[in-house]
């Protein structure tokens, strides 16, 4: 069961895009540019609780290996993240 999370975001500028001027025919100077570079990151952190099968306490919880599938193992081996997604 998830039984609490949270979450952050850094954002900060790194920097701004070139800028350029126009002058045209009748003398008139148009300014391109200068927007501002963002760069962050998210974090994401979960808290789960996990309960022995037959546990009464987890009659409600999620079986990991039921939603991950048979080969949860050679998921869980990976480095990438892993999700689920269930139904209501």
């Amino acid at each position: 069961m998830i039984v609490g999370s949270g979450s952050s975001s850094t954002n900060r500028q790194v920097g701004h895009t070139p800028i350029t001027a126009q002058v045209t025919p009748s003398g008139n100077v148009n300014v391109y540019g200068g927007q501002p570079i963002m760069a962050g990151t998210h974090n994401q952190v979960f808290t789960v609780k996990m309960f022995r099968e037959g546990d009464p306490a987890g009659d409600k919880a999620l079986s990991a290996r039921e939603l991950l599938g048979i080969d949860w193992k050679e998921l869980v081996a990976k480095d990438t993240p892993v999700t689920c997604v269930t139904e209501p």
